[in-house]
């Protein structure tokens, strides 16, 4: 038996992009377990478009509260090895679960496990790639799977772009405890 994976979805009115992203999770090589998704209070077509997922998915709503707390949530009530977040409107590329699956394998005492990505809009591709300041710094090689020090480069950089590319062994999420929802990000 694999080791074992919770998708936690978070979404906030976004209808428009929830299936898309929910056909990305079940399209992937390695099967998610479970998958989460918590309704932080959407206003659109949203909770009616997840009601049609019935069994496939664990949908919990919630009183809009914000993202932190959407994921603690979702979090709480994972009971896969592993957990994969997914903010709403993302997608997955077909392999990612599978390539951080290898990653969680040969790094058994990993504790944030990174999938490069792409960032694009309805116009198309943005940012080719999410991990490029890595790849250039660390002078990696196209798909290429490392293991570093994490803390030691995310003290002079934070190279992770988005939650949508990041895998925790549960314990560990459990160990370092929920996210603090008052907590607000400044852009630069």
């Amino acid at each position: 038996m694999g080791l074992t994976i919770s998708v936690v979805i978070t979404t906030y009115n976004q209808a428009r992009y929830i299936e898309e992203t929910l056909r990305s999770v079940f399209s992937q090589t390695y099967p998610a377990s479970e998958v989460i998704v918590v309704d932080d209070g959407s206003t659109d077509d949203t909770p009616n478009l997840l009601a049609g997922y019935g069994n496939t998915i664990r949908y919990i709503r919630q009183k809009n509260q914000g993202v932190a707390s959407s994921r603690n949530t979702g979090i709480s009530h994972a009971r896969g090895e592993y957990v994969a977040l997914l903010d709403g409107d993302d997608l997955w590329e077909p392999e990612k679960l599978a390539v951080q699956m290898t990653a969680a394998k040969n790094s058994p005492h990993a504790g944030l496990i990174v999938a490069n990505g792409v960032e694009f809009d309805d116009g198309g591709i943005l940012q080719p790639s999410l991990l490029r300041d890595v790849e250039n710094k660390l002078q990696l090689q196209k798909n290429q799977i490392v293991t570093v020090p994490y803390y030691e480069h995310a003290l002079e950089w934070n190279p992770v772009w988005t939650v949508s590319q990041v895998m925790m062994p549960r314990a560990v999420l459990q160990d370092v405890g929920p996210s603090y929802p008052t907590f607000r990000c400044k852009r630069l």
